[in-house]
């Protein structure tokens, strides 16, 4: 008797506890702010949270429909995909993978619009651990996280632009000589031109060469005009492929006369071969231009006879290399730690953003941006870039 009445109270203690674990579940699955639905082995839905409920779907844009508990979660899928839901088909591979054992797990996040503006959301499917198998789908709205991201992604971008409003500015000298040159050489020859019209007879060969000369400088200039306009354009980033050996040449050339000014001999030293990137060309640019600035300035107690920056650019397996190194006084190493930290400069008039900025672009191209002392006398600042096999378009 003592044996049977002890076995009927460990059975109910035991469903005591199984109905107390089926409670707190219960209560975890209401209390998630989420949508969530269990289903099993088999793809049907076994549980649902008022959450999941309360969704609001439509098949032509969501794939499980609103699915109630017992529905099949992979019919509701197919028929988003007969309704045209453009993502219903890789919500329905994706779960089958996670029920088979095939994945860990699956995520994806897409975006509606309703009558308001439109609406991002995230769907996960992870498995359930249990003996019976199974998964658990969670759909969120992110629609203001989404939000944060793009007005965070704004305001880079506008400082970004800031910061190469400021750098042109400083740039002003070396941008008005480097306009001088050809804008003087245009004057010089429409007067020789005039002179040779007067001649009798005219030289048509001496003034067909002068008219050449004239549309040299004009494209010179217009190229100038050109790289400035684009450095200090404000538009939305445009990826491409792009060749850094190109785009150092640009960016040099524009400083070609500030190095004058500065009596600093600028050396490029670019890959034979087309080092080839993808990314946004003005953004590129920009990180070039601010490691040539700095590299400068960073010699401007140096003897003259010594002032020399060396660009160079490299590739190895799959990545592009640039490098830019100046005869400065090199990088302490009390600073050393903190060259990339926002508002941290050793300028006197430095908004400490150049570096920052730099960062950020290369490593929004999935790239790295590092700073070492030479061996001799001064700094080298490196970064690498995913380098793209194709030769730019």
């Amino acid at each position: 008797m003592a044996e049977v009445f002890a076995n009927v109270l460990s059975r109910q203690e035991a469903e005591d506890a199984l109905r107390a674990s089926e409670a707190m579940k219960s209560a975890i699955l209401s209390s998630l702010s989420s949508g969530v639905a269990v289903l099993d082995r088999e793809g049907r839905v076994i549980a649902v949270n008022d959450s999941w409920s309360r969704l609001r779907t439509d098949p032509r844009t969501t794939p499980y429909g609103g699915a109630a508990i017992g529905a099949d979660y992979f019919d509701l899928c197919r028929e988003a995909l007969a309704a045209g839901c453009p993502y219903a088909a890789e919500v329905l591979q994706g779960t089958k993978e996670v029920l088979d054992g095939v994945r860990d797990g699956f995520a994806l996040e897409y975006s509606t619009r309703d009558a308001r503006a439109d609406r991002w959301f995230a769907l996960s499917v992870v498995p359930l651990n249990r003996p019976e198998g199974g998964a658990v789908v969670s759909h969120t709205e992110v629609t203001e996280r989404k939000r944060a991201e793009a007005q965070a992604q704004r305001s880079r971008q506008d400082l970004a632009h800031f910061a190469r409003v400021a750098a042109t500015g400083e740039l002003t000298a070396s941008l008005a000589h480097e306009l001088r040159q050809p804008l003087t050489g245009i004057l010089t020859n429409a007067q020789a031109a005039r002179r040779l019209l007067r001649a009798t007879p005219p030289d048509f060969g001496e003034l067909r060469r002068t008219l050449d000369d004239i549309i040299a400088d004009d494209r010179r200039a217009a190229e100038t005009i050109r790289r400035i306009r684009d450095l200090v354009r404000k538009d939305d980033l445009l990826p491409s492929r792009l060749d850094l050996n190109d785009v150092i040449g640009g960016v040099t050339r524009l400083l070609a006369s500030d190095a004058i000014i500065r009596s600093i001999a600028l050396n490029v030293e670019l890959a034979p071969a087309p080092v080839v990137v993808s990314g946004d060309r003005v953004q590129l640019e920009q990180v070039i231009l601010n490691l040539l600035i700095n590299a400068m300035d960073a010699m401007a107690e140096v003897p003259e006879a010594r002032r020399t920056v060396v660009v160079r650019t490299g590739s190895a397996d799959s990545q592009a290399y640039v490098a830019v190194e100046d005869a400065g006084v090199g990088i302490r190493d009390e600073i050393r730690q903190r060259l990339f930290e926002p508002f941290y400069t050793t300028k006197p008039a430095g908004m400490g953003m150049g570096l920052s900025i730099a960062r950020s672009i290369v490593e929004a191209h999935g790239g790295t941006i590092w700073a070492t002392n030479n061996v001799a006398q001064g700094a080298t600042f490196h970064f690498t870039l995913p380098k793209v096999d194709e030769r730019p378009a």
